[in-house]
């Protein structure tokens, strides 16, 4: 991931989840992106990252939500669009539906903001092309954005 950083000023560590090497409050921002759906106990991760996040903090997260299209989408068509996709890279019982996020969520001490979802365009001409060239479905936030449960969640 260093070679991402074109400033050369990211502080990369390696940590667990469950417990985070620092102290509470400490962060404005946490983010947690693609990774809660590859946990066994993704609550413990929610309220780790509520216990680093300062007061007005967000926690920003992207996950899948725990459904059929998503086991299709996700678990199929990965293992399809992208060679060499490792065994179990994603395991539909482990991905989380929105009511479970949002109450791991209120759990933690964390309130919404907003809830964004993504959906491929599946009457798009770019939807088509990615099935014929093998990468991935293109998405968009815009036609199912709505106010509602989950991802952006503030510290009270």
């Amino acid at each position: 991931m260093r070679h991402y950083d074109g400033t050369g000023s990211v502080d990369y560590r390696v940590a667990d989840a469950y417990v985070l090497p620092f102290d509470d409050g400490c962060f404005d921002v946490v983010t947690c992106m693609d990774f809660l759906e590859h946990v066994e106990e993704p609550a413990r991760v929610v309220a780790e990252a509520a216990r680093v996040l300062a007061p007005g903090g967000l926690f920003f997260f992207h996950t899948f939500n725990r459904n059929w299209l998503a086991g299709l989408i996700i678990i199929q068509a990965v293992e399809w669009f992208v060679p060499n996709t490792p065994d179990h890279l994603h395991v539909l019982r482990l991905f989380i539906t929105s009511e479970e996020l949002q109450g791991h969520c209120e759990a933690a001490g964390l309130r919404t903001r907003e809830q964004v979802g993504l959906r491929p365009h599946w009457r798009s001409r770019a939807f088509f092309q990615s099935l014929l060239t093998r990468r991935g479905p293109p998405t968009s936030a815009s036609s199912s954005r709505r106010r509602c449960t989950c991802p952006t969640w503030a510290s009270p």
